[in-house]
């Protein structure tokens, strides 16, 4: 359920009707909740929060390990000591990006 400082009437007293449909079919109270609920993606829909991403690491020393052990990545080049990297594809943002590194001995 759905609450908000914008309820009118009664505090905490579940709103019906046309004021409900406001809400998508969630039970609210609150009159705008059309507002702040957030859309709902159509079934089959390919899901919209892609991340694309490319990083320049600086670490002051040469690496001898630099992976990602959850993404695809790509690199680019290493110029004067930074390193660049990207994601090879975009991708969902539904998990943690980890870039492993480690000094050259």
């Amino acid at each position: 359920m759905i609450a908000c400082a914008c309820a009118s009437g009664s505090p905490g007293a579940a709103i019906s009707g046309d004021l409900a449909a406001a809400g998508r079919g969630i039970p609210t109270r609150c009159r705008r909740a059309s507002r702040i609920t957030p859309p709902l993606r159509e079934p089959g829909a390919e899901r919209a929060n892609r991340v694309a991403m490319e990083i320049r690491l600086a670490p002051g020393f040469p690496l001898a390990l630099l992976e990602s052990p959850h993404h695809a990545i790509e690199r680019l080049g290493d110029e004067g000591g930074v390193h660049r990297i990207r994601l090879r594809e975009s991708v969902l943002a539904n998990r943690d990006f980890v870039l492993n590194w480690a000094p050259r001995a």
